[in-house]
């Protein structure tokens, strides 16, 4: 089993995008001594498997050119891999936030139209939709992701 780590950035978050490098080489011998070379296959290309509804979509690709080639001060040595590129997807915050709290908003101004005088008729308009935006907000904090060592999330 081989555990590997992917440092991460959320401050884009949610249109955030990353990608994680999966490298393997010696670093005993330089890169005139060992050369390294792999067949890269893409797990999804060959076969119908059905990805599960993830937060973001996972495609790998061959390791760039640039990093087949680890420099250190002690010399340069060869390296080969793959990269996992992930994305998150935009269109379940489109369709859960972003429409309903612009519709909540258009609907707030209706506020505006209603008469001055009739202040439990605003109030209760506006009191629902502060109510209503305080749920979203709730619901977006929950589906952020978090830190492992932390319960802090990406909105805290």
């Amino acid at each position: 089993t081989i555990v590997v780590s992917c440092q991460m950035d959320f401050n884009d978050y949610p249109f955030d995008e990353h990608t994680c490098f999966f490298q393997v080489g010696s670093y005993f011998y330089d890169k005139n001594s060992v050369t390294c070379t792999s067949e890269f296959h893409d797990p999804r290309s060959k076969s119908n498997i059905q990805e599960r509804s993830l937060q973001h979509s996972v495609k790998f690709r061959k390791l760039r050119r640039s990093r087949g080639v680890v420099r250190l001060q002690s010399g340069e040595y060869a390296a080969c891999g793959f990269e996992v590129l992930l994305r998150r997807k935009h269109e379940p915050l489109i369709y859960q936030i972003y429409i309903p709290c612009c519709l909540f908003v258009t609907v707030s101004w209706i506020s505006f139209i209603i008469d001055p005088k009739v202040i439990p008729g605003r109030m209760s308009l506006l009191v629902i939709l502060f109510l209503v935006i305080i749920n979203v907000f709730n619901n977006v904090r929950s589906n952020a992701p978090s830190s492992g060592s932390t319960k802090l999330n990406a909105i805290d």
